[in-house]
């Protein structure tokens, strides 16, 4: 009450300046925040969109070295080879590994190849069965029986009847799995699967 009126009118003319001042202040930092926060939503979008295309498309690669693998079995005969003691299958069994070997030494990613018959026959590159239990009851055989036309991807390869003495972790793998079906009878021959590194996902998303 004691100052003076020119004194009154500078601090009410402060007063009065400072409310717009930080009415437009708090305004200015609400849209730039809000907006850093679109930016960023849309470059984390953008970004998933490329690692989820990365991998797509190393899957689709995968898919096509299986098709290609597929395909040299066809003239093999394999569907008439019952027994791992008959000589034609240990002459067939030898074939499918140096392929499964040729492929997996230029890939790096690909940990292992592994192939199960229908008549509980295989073939891998340094991977066998833990135990004589048949690969038809395995979620992978299933799933790969069950969608015959499409490749599968497994992401849990803990479980599964099969060991590798190669130097890799199951837990450092996911597999695809591929039905091998008789193009002209549209029988399941048998199932080919792979153990993929997590290297192409972890190097895509770096």
């Amino acid at each position: 009450m004691d100052i003076k009126i020119r004194g009154k009118m500078i601090y009410s003319h402060i007063l009065i300046a400072l409310i717009p001042f930080c009415l437009v202040g708090m305004l200015g930092v609400i849209i730039s925040t809000r907006e850093a926060e679109k930016n960023v939503n849309q470059h984390t979008t953008q970004m998933v969109g490329q690692v989820c295309q990365t991998v797509d498309v190393y899957i689709s690669s995968i898919e096509k070295i299986a098709n290609m693998l597929i395909q040299t079995m066809e003239p093999m005969g394999i569907d008439e080879f019952w027994f791992s003691e008959d000589d034609r299958w240990r002459e067939c069994q030898e074939k499918l590994t140096s392929n499964f070997q040729a492929v997996a030494e230029t890939h790096n990613e690909i940990a292992g190849i592994f192939f199960a018959t229908e008549h509980d026959l295989y073939a891998s590159t340094r991977m066998s069965r833990i135990s004589r239990d048949s690969f038809f009851g395995e979620g992978w055989y299933q799933q790969a029986k069950e969608n015959p036309e499409e490749m599968q991807i497994i992401s849990n390869v803990t479980g599964r009847n099969i060991v590798t003495d190669a130097a890799y972790s199951i837990d450092d793998v996911f597999s695809v799995v591929k039905a091998v079906v008789d193009r002209e009878t549209g029988k399941l021959i048998g199932v080919l699967l792979f153990d993929i590194k997590h290297d192409i996902i972890s190097s895509a998303i770096q």
